[in-house]
C-alpha cells in the first residue's frame, strides 16, 4: 500500500520539479511532474520524527493533504534532517534514510513551489 503525492498550482495541475526516480512506482527515464508514490512502509519513520515538531501529527496525509508547501515544508525538511536521507538499496525497507529520503524530495518541491498545494490519494 501507499500514497500518491502531488504537488498541484492553482489549476489543479502537478508542478514541474528537477527530474527524478525515486518512489514505490518508476517513470521509465524519470518524470519532472510533481507526483510521488510513498510507501506505507514508512509511517513508523514519519510518525517518530514529525511527532517532535509537531506534537499533534495526525498522520503523513492530514498533514499534507490541502496543505500549502511553504505551510509544510520546514516539517518535512526538519524532519528529513532527522531521520537522514541515505536511502538503503531497497525502497521497500523499513529505513530511516529511505522515509527521510521521501520527506527530503516532497520538501525540495515545497520550496521550489512555495504556493502550490499537496494532494495525497
Amino acid at each position: 500500500m501507499s500514497w500518491w503525492v502531488s504537488l498541484l498550482d492553482d489549476n489543479n495541475q502537478m508542478v514541474e520539479v528537477p527530474k527524478f526516480s525515486e518512489g514505490g512506482t518508476l517513470a521509465l527515464g524519470g518524470t519532472t511532474k510533481a507526483t510521488l508514490n510513498v510507501t506505507y512502509n514508512y509511517s513508523a519513520h514519519f510518525a517518530q520524527a514529525i511527532e517532535t515538531i509537531m506534537p499533534n501529527y495526525q498522520g503523513f496525509r492530514e498533514l499534507l493533504n490541502g496543505a500549502t508547501a511553504s505551510a509544510v515544508a520546514p516539517i518535512l525538511a526538519k524532519a528529513a534532517l532527522t531521520l537522514g536521507t541515505i536511502p538503503s538499496s531497497n525502497y521497500w525497507e523499513k529505513d530511516p534514510g529511505n522515509a527521510g529520503r521521501a520527506l527530503n524530495i516532497l520538501a525540495l518541491w515545497a520550496i521550489i513551489h512555495p504556493n502550490a498545494t499537496f494532494e495525497v490519494d
